[in-house]
C-alpha cells in the first residue's frame, strides 16, 4: 500500500515487513503495479477521483505483455464487488455528468471534438 503513496515501496519496506505474515504474499502479487492507480482497491474514492482529474493513466503498466493495467484491475474488482465505487471510477466513460472527473487534458480534448463535430453537423 505505500507505493499507492510512494513508488519507493520496495526500498521503504525493508526485510523487517516482509516478515510480517501476509506481507510477502502481498508484495509478490502487487510487485508489477507501477502507479498509485493500481492501488485503487485499497485507496479512499476520493483519492481515486483525484488521482483520475489529476491525469492518472487508467492504462498504465509496466511494459509487459500480460502486466496488469489499474482499467484491467478494476473490472477484475467489479466481478468481485459489483458495488466498488473506486473500481467504478476507473471505469466510467466519459458523459456531461462525468465531464468534471476527468482531467483537464481529457476534458479540453473532449471539448475540441464536440465543437469538431458540431461544426461538420452544421457544414452538411
Amino acid at each position: 500500500m505505500l507505493r499507492a503513496y510512494d513508488p519507493e515501496r520496495d526500498v521503504v519496506l525493508g526485510p523487517r515487513l516482509q516478515a510480517v505474515p501476509g506481507c510477502q504474499v502481498f508484495l509478490n502479487a502487487t510487485c508489477r503495479w507501477t502507479s498509485q492507480l493500481h492501488y485503487h482497491q485499497f485507496l479512499p474514492a476520493e483519492r481515486v477521483a483525484g488521482l483520475l482529474e489529476g491525469g492518472a493513466d487508467v492504462h498504465s503498466s509496466n511494459g509487459g505483455e500480460d502486466a496488469p493495467t489499474p482499467i484491467g484491475l478494476a473490472r477484475a474488482r467489479l466481478i468481485e464487488d459489483g458495488t466498488d465505487e473506486r473500481a467504478k471510477l476507473i471505469l466510467e466513460v466519459w458523459s456531461p455528468v462525468t465531464h468534471a472527473r476527468f482531467s483537464t487534458a481529457v476534458r479540453a480534448r473532449v471539448v475540441e471534438l464536440l465543437l469538431a463535430g458540431h461544426l461538420l453537423a452544421r457544414s452538411s
